[in-house]
Formats: structure tokens, sequence, C-alpha cells
């Protein structure tokens, strides 16, 4: 038998005394209830534990009448759930238990209910005893359906992935986790630690991703239990719930899992029409910004939360965003992700702007080249600095002292979508100039040969006009100039060391190694290949620039 002085003592409770007469009353069993009238219910010596859902703005008399019938019901203590109706105690609450000699405990919202109750069953004989590991309460539920019940209800109304994953680890006494489609940890993993191999759980994402919303997946290895579970009702889902656990654990595992994984579909629905509201408006107003427009473009943008602080005065940057097809959706969906409420950046980097480029655009296709995603993001030049930054190396959850915390998670996530594109940032200049920084972000990204590459406008120096094509119109100005000559390599070589050397017979016939008198005929040969005039000087200069960007394409 556990005492409510013990369960106190327990530092994995983290409970808190409010109101403690009898502190040696002997916990029985946990009773998990929303009931304004539970005392029907109770057979004595229970700590009696709710959020007071039901009791959200009640006068004095409710919750003196609701102290005394818990009191007249034997129960040894009552623990209310803060952080979802109630952030503190209530004072009438606390008087109610001072009047009735009742224990009275604040149980913190990142506390179990289940933990709470695993900690008193553990403290209860074995047999026959009853008590809340199995028999069944009133509804005819057992007391362990109910608490899971009661828990993930509890997690669910602060409106936070986070705290449903946190509830669901504490039930099923494992870890929980969110993955990307792509296998990059969104959130988590919370819970016990240990559990949750990353290789398996982005191997079995992997695996099931092209069957979409119908895809899912258990993976037994050694004695854990892996579960992979897509998120959403519509559409391809962009986000896995990943659950281990021992695959020996005799809670209620099965009813956990459904449950947290029914409430984030419904969470994720939610979540998919208010972005889809947001991003048109950010599309919209980043589209007037752009073409000079600019009260309407922020008259727009103030109706999104985080960008109602833009204004006229300070620098603004563009930034362009360049990758294959698929990474612009994870750009968006990480870029959303560290600006949330959860990641802890709301005023940072909140008052920033984005939207795929052919939403802006309003052309049919991307504005990357081949096909290749374009985003589009600007805001005060301070704020795309500090999204831009490398991620800190955090360390453990203070929670679980393990996993990252969200913020950490949004920002490595936004890292990893950022490092699949390439990158380039205007120079800082007036709101005004929006149209002119984009142009610059634009050439900086072409101008990047490798993903993850950020190049700044600012810091290129003289500008070449290499960097000043997309790899789109290099293609065909390669194609147009070099076809004749692309498959051989001779006369390849000839015309550069031609071009280089301006056609000096000498210096060209040194470069390739042969006798001067030869390269003449060689010369011709090239000249009836191209079918040009190489003395003519916008020849030369386009098969020059030809050469040089064939350089680049072949890199690309």
């Amino acid at each position: 038998m556990v005492t409510v002085a013990q369960l106190l003592a327990d530092p994995r409770l983290h409970l808190r005394a409010v109101h403690l007469p009898d502190p040696e009353r002997q916990v029985e069993w946990v009773a998990a209830t929303e009931l304004l009238h539970p005392a029907s219910y109770l057979e004595g010596s229970e700590l009696v534990l709710t959020t007071g859902l039901a009791m959200a703005g009640v006068p004095a008399a409710v919750w003196s009448s609701y102290a005394d019938e818990l009191v007249e019901a034997g129960a040894a203590a009552l623990g209310l759930g803060t952080g979802i109706v109630f952030e503190t105690i209530p004072l009438e609450l606390r008087r109610a238990c001072e009047r009735g000699g009742l224990n009275l405990l604040e149980v913190p919202h990142e506390v179990s209910f289940t933990a709470i109750s695993r900690r008193v069953g553990a403290g209860r004989p074995r047999g026959g005893e009853s008590g809340a590991s199995g028999e069944p309460g009133a509804s005819g539920e057992p007391a362990d359906d109910r608490l899971v019940l009661a828990q993930l209800t509890r997690a669910a109304a602060r409106g936070s992935d986070v705290a449903v994953l946190r509830a669901l680890a504490a039930c099923v006494h494992g870890e929980a986790a969110l993955y990307s489609a792509h296998g990059q940890a969104l959130s988590g993993p919370y819970g016990v630690g240990r559990l949750l191999d990353e290789r398996l759980a982005v191997g079995t994402i992997s695996r099931i991703r092209s069957r979409g919303l119908r895809g899912a997946a258990g993976v037994e290895e050694g004695r854990v239990r892996l579960t992979v579970r897509p998120i959403g009702l519509t559409g391809e889902p962009g986000t896995y719930l990943v659950t281990a656990v021992d695959r020996d654990e005799p809670g209620p595992v099965h009813l956990a899992t459904e449950l947290s994984w029914a409430l984030l579909n419904l969470a994720e629905e939610s979540a998919r029409g208010r972005a889809a509201v947001l991003a048109d408006l950010r599309a919209a107003g980043l589209r007037h910004l752009l073409e000079g427009r600019i009260g309407e473009g922020l008259a727009v943008l103030g109706q999104v939360p985080g960008c109602q602080a833009l204004g006229r005065t300070s620098a603004w940057r563009v930034v362009v965003a360049l990758g294959e097809e698929g990474d612009d959706t994870a750009l968006l969906q990480a870029l959303a992700r560290s600006t949330a409420g959860e990641a802890g950046a709301p005023g940072r980097a909140g008052c920033l702007v984005w939207a795929p480029a052919s939403r802006v655009d309003g052309s049919e296709g991307p504005d990357g080249p081949d096909g290749s995603g374009g985003i589009l993001l600007a805001g005060p030049a301070t704020a795309v600095d500090r999204l831009l930054a490398p991620p800190r190396r955090a360390g453990a959850s203070a929670a679980d002292g393990r996993g990252p915390a969200s913020a950490t998670g949004a920002r490595a996530a936004l890292a990893a979508a950022l490092g699949a594109m390439r990158i380039g940032v205007s120079a800082p200049g007036r709101i005004e100039a929006l149209s002119q920084a984009r142009a610059q972000a634009a050439h900086a990204a072409w101008s990047a040969r490798d993903t993850g590459q950020v190049r700044d406008w600012g810091a290129l120096g003289a500008v070449d006009v290499i960097d000043l094509i997309s790899p789109a119109d290099a293609r065909v100005l390669v194609t147009a100039q070099l076809r004749a000559v692309a498959e051989r390599p001779e006369l390849l070589e000839l015309l550069e060391a031609y071009l280089a050397e301006g056609g000096a017979t000498g210096r060209v016939a040194a470069r390739l190694g042969i006798h001067r008198n030869s390269l003449p005929q060689r010369v011709r040969r090239l000249r009836r290949a191209l079918g040009v005039d190489l003395d003519d000087a916008t020849v030369r200069s386009n098969l020059w620039l030809a050469l040089r960007l064939r350089e680049r394409v072949g890199a690309d």
C-alpha cells in the first residue's frame, strides 16, 4: 500500500501538495473522472484525479459540494490536473478541501495520470484485492482503459501534438514520435528511452510510403515492437506516428495507440484546413509586395499570425530556394513548424512570408529548373538571417532526459529541408525594391552548385555573367551552340584551346601539343562542323560562354 506522502515524495511524479491534513492516508487505487458527482462510483481510499472539465466557471458552492461528496465517499485525496481548464488550483477548491479535511494535490500538465496509477499499483499487494489494475469500474471498462481515455483526452485538450505523444508514451510505457515522410524526426521521441530504433523507423516509413494513407506497419526486433502509422484523413500523408513498446508490455497498448492516432488524425486535418487559408494569404500578400503594392501586401499579411509586425521601415531580404520535386513540400512544412508556437519562435522567425514560387507568379510550373521546386521567402533581414543560421546544439529534453525539445526538433527539420535545396539570398534593401531583391536571390540560388549551399548576393562580389544564367537556360544555350561537336572530344578540345588563346596559331598548337603546321587543317574541320565564322567576335563570345556553361551543366 502507498500513502499520499509517498506519492508526493516520488521525484518521478512531480506532484505538489496544496492542502495536506492527512499525509499518511493510504491510497488503494486511482480513479480518473470528469464527473461532477463522482462519489457514487467510489469505494473509498481512492486518489481521485480530474482536469476539472465540468467545473469551469462554477460558483464556490459547487466546489464545496464536490469536496464534501469526496470526503463522505472516503476518498484519500483529490488531484487536480492543471494546464487544461485551470492553470492553478482554484482558491474556492482549496478552501473547500480545507473545510472538509481532504488532501488536495496539484498534478502538473506534463505528469501522466497513468504514471500515477502505475505507482499506486506498484505499491499494492498482488492477489484478489480490488483496484485499478484491471477490475471493471462503474462504466464497465477496465480502470486502465478509463485512465488512458482520461489522460489522452486531457493531452488533446491542450492542442499540442507533443502533449499527445508524451501521454501516449506514458500510457504504453514506451516511446512515441512523429516523423516526416522523408524520415526526419519532427517531434520526439518521448518516453522511457532506448526503445525506438530510428534506423528501423526510417526504413519502415520508406517501405510503406508508396501506399499512402493505407500504409501502416508493425515490426518486431528483439523485445521491441515498433508500429508506424500515417497521419491524416485525406491526401498524401506527410507525417507518421511511430511507437515503440516492449512486446510483453501488459498495459493498454492497443487502446492508447489507436486513440492517439485518431486524435492526431483529427488535429492534422484541422491544421491542414487552417494552413491552406494561411498559405493563400501569404502567397497573395507576397505577390502584392513583389509587384510594388506595399500597402495592399502588408494589409493582407496583417491577417496572418506572426506577420502583423511587418512594416516598411526595416531592411528586407528575399530568399529563393531551389530543389528537386518534393523538396519544396518538405521545406514548406518545416517552415510552418519552425514558426509554430510549440517551437517557441513566434515573433522571431514568425515575421517571415513564404510561398511556392508558382503560387506567387500564378504560373503553371515551379520557379526552379527542369521541374524542380522553388520557394520564395521574404522578411526583415534580421529574421531571415536567424532563419538561415545553423541550429544550435541542444541538450536533452528536461522532461524525459533524452529527446530534443520541440524547438530543437523543428529547427533540425528546417535545417534538413534547407540542406536539400540550393539557397540564394538577396542583399538587404527597402521593401519597395523587393522585385529587384528577388532577382538577386534567384541568381544567387542558380549559381549555387551544391544542395545546402547558401549564396548571398551581397557576398558574391563582382557578378559573373555565368551567375546570371539559370541552369535551365544554360542547357538551352549549350545545346544550341555545341550540338555539332558535343560527341567529338577532339573538336571540343580544339575549340576550347582556340578560344582561350584568341586564335593565335603558335599558342594554340603549343596548348594542344601539336605542330603548328597541322593546326590550320584542324581549324577548317572545326569551322565546317560548327558552321560558323570563328573570326566573328559575337560567335566567339557565344561559344566561349557555352563552353563555360557546359562545365556547370555537367556538374549539375
